[in-house]
């Protein structure tokens, strides 16, 4: 469905994600509280409530405890893929993947190894 565009490795983030939290500004609408589907060094695929458009510049910021990182960035694509909640119905909802801008790649690379190191830290341990 999703065909692979970027030339580095992609980081899934597990839908349950607590380590910390994905917001997405796109001029005057704000998206908080968003899922990350997954993160790389030059971007992030992210579910939001409706539909973005391709070229839009927005801003991606991601918070935990002690740390903040809002970073530029471009809609590069959207596609609708609903839903179902818990309810059992069925809700819109768009998949969308932001390029962050390259010229912060030190911010950008900053997220990625922050959201690596969180998740190997939530990773559980071999069992004794």
């Amino acid at each position: 469905m999703f065909n692979e565009s970027r030339g580095n490795i992609r980081l899934p983030i597990p839908k349950y994600y607590t380590g910390g939290s994905f917001h997405l500004i796109d001029g005057e609408r704000e998206y908080h509280y968003i899922r990350a589907n997954d993160v790389c060094v030059s971007g992030v695929g992210l579910d939001v409530p409706s539909s973005l458009d391709r070229g839009k510049t927005v801003k991606l910021r991601f918070a935990m405890e002690g740390w903040r990182a809002d970073l530029d960035g471009i809609v590069m694509w959207c596609a609708r893929a609903d839903r179902v909640g818990v309810s059992m119905r069925s809700y819109e909802n768009y998949r969308v993947g932001i390029r962050l801008d390259p010229t912060h790649a030190q911010d950008n690379a900053m997220l990625f190894l922050t959201l690596k190191d969180s998740l190997e830290e939530q990773r559980p341990g071999p069992r004794v």
